[in-house]
């Protein structure tokens, strides 16, 4: 009987064993594991707040937030384009992209990504004597950055002479209020 007493409580032990390295190495191996590049899917938009500053310059800034449950990457600058009522590019916009390509943000899942835009408001520069036409974007389209998926929100901005520099995706809003 004192054999198979003794193989038994060796088999325990390993097996208590494995499960140990298991649970400290754990940790170390999911950290170590790269996030996948942000598919649209996951992925939903919100515009966080706005800014107006003197001389008519505005600012708005934009969240893309992760809703999956495993995390993942983003990077770059999103597509934006202004739309009219009809839900059509407005034609003769001049949208820059003012950053370099910028670096990759991981967002954990819940976890937000941030960029802005800036532009000059036509309304306000007629009103210090420009004459020109004023159109105002009713919608805006946001590309998620690699890839092909486009979100559609309410615009109102009223860019002179349609022209939006558009920033990178940054890890966070240093701008919030």
């Amino acid at each position: 009987m004192f054999p198979t007493k003794k193989k038994t409580t060796q088999l325990v032990l390993r097996r208590a064993l494995l499960l140990l390295t298991l649970f400290i190495a754990l940790p170390c191996i999911a950290h170590s594991q790269t996030a996948s590049p942000c598919t649209g899917s996951q992925l939903s938009v919100k515009d966080e707040h706005s800014d107006n500053a003197m001389g008519g310059q505005r600012g708005e800034y934009y969240s893309f937030k992760n809703n999956a449950p495993s995390p993942c990457t983003l990077k770059g600058s999103p597509g934006f384009v202004l739309l009219g009522r009809a839900g059509y590019r407005i034609p003769g916009q001049k949208i820059t992209h003012n950053d370099g390509p910028g670096t990759d943000v991981t967002l954990a899942p819940g976890g937000k990504a941030f960029f802005s835009i800036d532009y000059r408001s036509c309304l306000f520069a007629r009103g210090a004597g420009v004459r020109e036409r004023c159109v105002a974007a009713a919608r805006v389209r946001i590309e998620v950055p690699g890839t092909k998926r486009a979100f559609i929100l309410r615009g109102g901005i009223d860019a002179e002479k349609l022209s939006v520099n558009v920033s990178s995706i940054t890890s966070k809003d240093d701008t919030a209020p």
